[in-house]
């Protein structure tokens, strides 16, 4: 998910036109599952990382194409887009870094940026099988 999500982050910072190539792109590449036809982003992360999708992102549940579109054309959804990927982006990697720190967004440099210096914390548990879970918020994905 970190992958996919910082493909995504890299094509948004390129002003890249073709954004629906960079999301599908992306997910290929992250995966090797290529979306399906008619998928939504939310409906691909959820079948492939069997993540269920929260309703609060608009800016997932629609199809690459029409994320396009509406990236291109509509300067508030470009902004909420790549903010909201961003935001996902930073905290899914500190998940993976075993670390935590708050963070703010910067209209002006369009990033976020720690309010303080991450420090150590144990996203990752094992049960007594040896399974390992990742407990993190749902607010932390896309």
């Amino acid at each position: 998910m970190v992958g996919l999500l910082g493909v995504i982050c890299d094509g948004t910072q390129a002003k890249s036109r073709r954004i629906e190539k960079v999301i599908r792109g992306a997910c290929e590449q992250a995966v090797g599952d290529p979306m399906l036809e008619n998928e939504t982003v939310a409906d691909y992360i959820q079948r492939v990382f069997h993540i269920p999708f929260r309703e609060i992102s608009n800016s997932l549940r629609s199809k690459p194409k029409e994320i396009e579109n509406n990236f291109l054309t509509d300067k508030n959804f470009r902004n909420d887009f790549i903010k909201d990927v961003q935001r996902a982006y930073k905290l899914l990697h500190f998940v993976q870094e075993r670390k935590f720190a708050e963070i703010q967004w910067d209209k002006k440099k369009k990033k976020w940026f720690n309010i303080n210096n991450p420090v150590e914390k144990e996203w990752f548990f094992f049960t007594s099988s040896g399974i390992e879970y990742c407990w993190l918020p749902f607010e932390y994905l896309p």
